[in-house]
């Protein structure tokens, strides 16, 4: 799920597409969910928030030589963890180009032989470079799922 080119560029266009996507859903479907037992759009806006983090840790961890494997996490509970009954939209939205801007900024700060670092990621080993196409991987994966199943054809 992630495209050929420059890491750097990729990362800045899915803010972007991102952010076109959530400008266009009207704030009433914010609690919308496509099933019974399914996240709404602020719950995955959420989740998406939270797993850039997540993921950005785990580069900076392996790139700074972190022995130490670095544990999972469960999404599901992370979710549950956090009322987002009080959070618009564009509220999520600007808290993930926050966070989107720090992923940036690490990437693009980061010496070239850090991206192969290596380290033991929830029970697998991974690199750094990994970590970042995990990442891209992550968010194509949701914004198909937004496209798919929560917003009209």
């Amino acid at each position: 799920m992630v495209p050929e080119g420059d890491l750097i560029d990729i990362l800045i266009e899915q803010q972007l597409v991102l952010h076109n996507m959530i400008i266009g859903i009207p704030e009433n479907m914010a609690y919308y969910a496509y099933d019974e037992g399914k996240w709404t759009i602020a719950q995955m806006l959420n989740h998406i928030n939270d797993t850039e983090r997540i993921f950005c840790y785990r580069a900076l961890a392996l790139s700074r030589g972190e022995k130490k494997p670095i544990p999972g996490y469960d999404h599901n509970a992370y979710v549950d963890a956090v009322k987002t009954d009080h959070r618009t939209l564009a509220d999520l939205a600007k808290e993930f180009e926050t966070i989107r801007q720090a992923t940036i900024s690490f990437y693009a700060g980061m010496p070239a032989d850090s991206s192969t670092k290596k380290g033991i990621v929830n029970g697998t080993p991974m690199s750094v470079r990994a970590i970042a196409y995990i990442t891209i991987g992550h968010l194509n994966h949701h914004m198909h799922i937004l496209e798919s199943r929560y917003l009209p054809q």
